[in-house]
């Protein structure tokens, strides 16, 4: 690689960059990734520095990592948007954006970030099934079943890979939890086209969702599994997703001091790690309860206080206000924190 010119040393750093994620090796993917991005203003190719910065992002969001993964974005956006030529790299990076301001909370910001990338798709139709997935799950957290629903459509409507295929199916079946109706069939599909090797952050999470209609003793297996790989991968978000269900699990399963022993260590992680694709909101309302089944009553209701506030104020200052009464009363976690809290 070093006898290459610069730009086929960039090309071939951010290539390798995105095998190591795919093949569950970030942190060496994110020294790729790096490197890639050095070498781009050198090699004059500001796209290519605006796609790296925005792969580096996806690399940390995968770990976690939301708000190093912001700060990356913002580094893409302006490699991007300070030349003309690099105005093409855009499409991906207002995919990335929209879901990592999705997973941060901050939901307002995420839908005008959907808004632009749907507008940035229509130039790259292939995408346009990942970006209604991001809106989907958006939907799902501000509490739009319906405008969920016609999101899941939109991205069914052309052929799409079969990972792909899997991450749809998964949604569908958050959407019928949402709706309190029967999800079995959709997290089943899901569970079967998930990939079997790589990707282990989307196999991990439709794990963690298919486990929901398993019994709780039987489910209780699946996230200290997702948890250990997840540690063992540098996967940290992956890891505390799996914390939260394992806290749920082994309460519905009677095991009262491990649900106690999970919802701890849930807590206990650092308060820059955020559960990959799982809403937060669920952290505080699995270890409240956990807790609370566990005896630890006090801390409990630390807990759900803590979730409850956090309710408030995003509703109040990241929710678009004709969806704020939906995001408090029709998004499940929000409604069961609030009446735990009360």
């Amino acid at each position: 690689m070093k006898h290459g010119s610069e730009a086929l040393q960039q090309s071939f750093c951010n290539d390798l960059a995105c095998c190591l994620d795919n093949a569950d090796a970030p942190r060496e993917a994110q020294e790729m990734h790096r490197h890639a991005i050095e070498l781009a203003p050198r090699a004059g190719r500001p796209d290519e520095a605006a796609t790296a910065c925005t792969n580096l992002a996806t690399s940390l969001r995968n770990c976690g990592d939301m708000q190093g993964a912001m700060a990356q974005l913002l580094q893409a956006r302006r490699h991007a948007l300070g030349y003309d030529e690099a105005l093409g790299a855009t499409w991906h990076l207002d995919l990335a954006t929209l879901a990592i301001l999705r997973d941060l909370g901050r939901f307002d910001e995420a839908l005008r970030a959907g808004e632009l990338a749907l507008l940035s798709l229509a130039q790259h139709p292939v995408a346009l099934p990942v970006g209604h997935g991001h809106l989907a799950c958006l939907w799902l957290h501000l509490g739009q079943g319906a405008r969920a629903r016609q999101s899941l459509l939109a991205a069914q409507a052309v052929p799409v890979r079969v990972f792909l295929q899997a991450r749809l199916a998964q949604l569908q079946g958050r959407l019928a939890v949402a709706l309190d109706r029967p999800a079995r069939a959709s997290f089943t599909q899901a569970q079967a086209l998930a990939p079997q090797a790589g990707r282990t952050v989307l196999q991990s999470m439709i794990a963690l969702d298919h486990a929901l209609v398993l019994p709780p003793e039987q489910a209780l297996a699946v996230p200290q599994e997702v948890v250990q790989r997840g540690e063992r991968l540098g996967y940290a978000g992956v890891a505390l997703a799996g914390r939260i269900r394992a806290a749920r699990f082994a309460r519905l399963a009677g095991q009262t001091d491990q649900a106690r022993q999970w919802a701890r260590a849930a807590l206990d992680t650092p308060p820059d790690i955020e559960p990959d694709d799982l809403y937060r909101g669920e952290l505080w309302l699995q270890a409240a309860l956990a807790l609370r089944a566990g005896g630890a009553k006090a801390a409990a209701r630390d807990a759900a206080d803590i979730g409850a506030n956090w309710v408030r104020q995003r509703a109040q200052a990241q929710v678009p206000a004709p969806f704020r009464d939906s995001f408090v009363h029709r998004n499940p976690v929000n409604r069961d924190l609030l009446a735990l809290a009360g």
